[in-house]
């Protein structure tokens, strides 16, 4: 077995689905749960499967607002410029900054700088 093999489980799978399901239909998807249980890691092996651009962009207490800002909109206009490729970001620890209003139009109104986000980025939190 290699490192980077992951280990699927009846509940993985299922989170798995609801999580898919979810990003079909446009809802918000936060993981939540404790330290080290694997959400980051189902992400991870979720979106090479579904063969999607993955992104992990950690964030924590003193993510600068402005460097986010500037990240998410090289995002938007990557994705913009590849309608045809998906692109998945997870927030890794996005309770841990002040920035919980943008979170909430990244994740939930789907909006960037007022402007809804491109079909083919999904931002997902944990």
């Amino acid at each position: 077995t290699s490192s980077t093999a992951y280990a699927l489980t009846l509940d993985n799978l299922l989170k798995a689905a609801l999580i898919l399901q979810r990003i079909e239909t446009r809802q918000p998807v936060v993981i939540m749960g404790e330290a080290g249980i694997g959400k980051t890691s189902l992400i991870k092996h979720l979106a090479k499967v579904a063969r999607v651009e993955f992104r992990l962009y950690p964030i924590h207490a003193g993510t600068d607002l402005d460097v986010l800002l500037d990240d998410v909109a090289t995002m938007v206009g990557r994705a913009e410029a590849e309608p045809d490729n998906a692109f998945w970001v997870l927030l890794d620890e996005m309770n841990t900054c002040q920035q919980q209003q943008e979170m909430g139009d990244l994740l939930v109104r789907r909006l960037f700088d007022g402007r809804d986000l491109p079909h083919n980025l999904v931002f997902l939190g944990a």
